[in-house]
C-alpha cells in the first residue's frame, strides 16, 4: 500500500560557494512545501538562493547583519518534474539548507 507523506527531498550541510544539485528521478514529481536555511558563517551579507526547478528562483536571502545560527523558513509550493534539476546555492557564506515536501510517483 502506498501513501502520501512528507519527506526531505534535498539538503546541504556546511556548504559554501558550490550549489547542491538534485535531479528528480524518472517517474517522480517533487513538490517542495517547506524550506529551512541556517547560516553557519554568522556574517552580514551571507546569501543563498534556491531554484526549484532551474531556472526558476523560488527563494533567496541576503542577511542584513551578523547572526548566530539564525534559521529562516519558506512555505509554499514549487513543483519539479522528472529529469529537472533543483539547486540549493549558497553564494556567500556557509549554509545548511533543507527542502521537504512530497515525492509523488508520476
Amino acid at each position: 500500500m502506498t501513501g502520501v507523506y512528507s519527506k526531505r527531498l534535498a539538503g546541504i550541510s556546511n556548504q559554501s560557494g558550490t550549489a547542491g544539485v538534485f535531479v528528480v528521478p524518472a517517474g517522480h514529481i517533487w513538490v517542495a512545501k517547506s524550506m529551512t536555511a541556517v547560516t553557519r558563517s554568522h556574517t552580514a551579507n551571507d546569501a543563498f538562493y534556491v531554484q526549484w526547478p532551474a531556472p526558476f528562483i523560488v527563494w533567496g536571502l541576503v542577511t542584513a547583519a551578523a547572526g548566530f545560527y539564525i534559521a529562516w523558513t519558506w512555505t509554499g509550493m514549487a513543483v519539479a518534474n522528472a529529469g529537472e534539476s533543483c539547486y540549493l546555492a549558497p553564494s556567500a557564506g556557509t549554509w545548511d539548507i533543507q527542502v521537504s515536501g512530497y515525492d509523488l510517483i508520476a
